[in-house]
């Protein structure tokens, strides 16, 4: 979910409460970028929110949707962890100029029809923890855990985000 996204549904800002010495980039307003220093349970409450708004079963994909996507690989594209490769799907330590900058939603290469499951932000996921790790985060990182429980569903984080997903109709 981007910025322009979040502030569409939730009318709210909450990556402007990151201090520029903590993160930077959160505190840019791109509404193509990612939303960020998002909680759990206000990604839950989006998804209702959204929900509510469309009449749409919206809500947080579960970590085994995410490993689903990746078709038993690693990564979206496969097992590489060189930069060559991995640069045109994911903004990681290795492929950003400055770490922990966030990019635009989107523009990396998509796989299986889905956009940056890995890196930019974590997401989190609905039964706990986050997926795919950051722009923040080194790729070895991410292939050893994929999954990162280490924020209460309460507090937010510059660095997590979320992605919602809905059955197809």
């Amino acid at each position: 979910m981007t910025k322009g996204q979040w502030r569409a549904v939730m009318g709210t800002q909450p990556w402007t409460a990151v201090p520029d010495s903590i993160c930077p980039q959160a505190l840019g307003d791109d509404p193509l970028q990612p939303a960020c220093n998002v909680s759990r349970t206000d990604a839950l409450q989006c998804a209702a929110q959204l929900a509510t708004m469309t009449g749409l079963p919206f809500s947080l994909p579960s970590s085994a949707t995410y490993q689903a996507l990746l078709g038993g690989s690693p990564f979206p594209w496969g097992s590489a962890t060189d930069v060559a490769t991995v640069s045109p799907f994911a903004s990681v330590r290795e492929t950003a100029s400055v770490a922990g900058i966030l990019h635009e939603a989107g523009v990396a290469l998509p796989t299986g029809g889905f956009y940056d499951l890995i890196g930019n932000v974590r997401e989190w996921t609905a039964d706990g923890g986050a997926f795919g790790g950051s722009s923040d985060d080194n790729i070895m990182t991410i292939q050893a855990n994929p999954v990162i429980s280490t924020v209460p569903d309460g507090i937010a984080h510059p660095l997590y985000g979320l992605r919602l997903s809905c059955p197809a109709q």
